[in-house]
């Protein structure tokens, strides 16, 4: 049975197709390993660490703790700061003035229930 000049040409536009849907996760993936390039990944806490802690509900719990420990202070910019509970761990991301840097990550870490803080704060430029 002869193959038909259309099947041979819609065949190769979904080879086309799928190289090219290749290639685009072959780009995103590169681009995810640089941009993790460097940070530290997370191996979970020390044995005992996170009693009481770790569950959705108890992230969701310290997320709402540390947020009102932390914007008590009507100076820090609310807007500007991300933050993000799992496990105990708190995450800090956003762009702050120079000297908020440290400053916001040891005010996080004191808070009680934070097993450890990641700071991924910056400095805002121009500042």
């Amino acid at each position: 049975m002869p193959v038909s000049r259309r099947l041979i040409s819609a065949l190769a536009a979904l080879a086309a197709l799928a190289a090219l849907a290749a290639a685009a996760v072959a780009l995103l993936l590169r681009r995810r390993a640089r941009a993790d390039r460097g940070r530290l990944e997370w191996e979970g806490p020390g044995e005992g660490a996170t009693e009481g802690v770790g569950g959705t509900g108890d992230d969701a719990r310290l997320l709402a703790r540390v947020e009102t420990e932390l914007f008590r202070d009507p100076a820090l910019p609310k807007g500007d700061i991300v933050l993000d509970a799992v496990g105990g761990v708190v995450t800090l991301r956003g762009q702050v003035a120079p000297e908020l840097v440290e400053d916001v990550a040891v005010r996080v870490g004191a808070v009680e229930g934070v097993v450890r803080v990641e700071n991924l704060l910056h400095a805002a430029a121009g500042e």
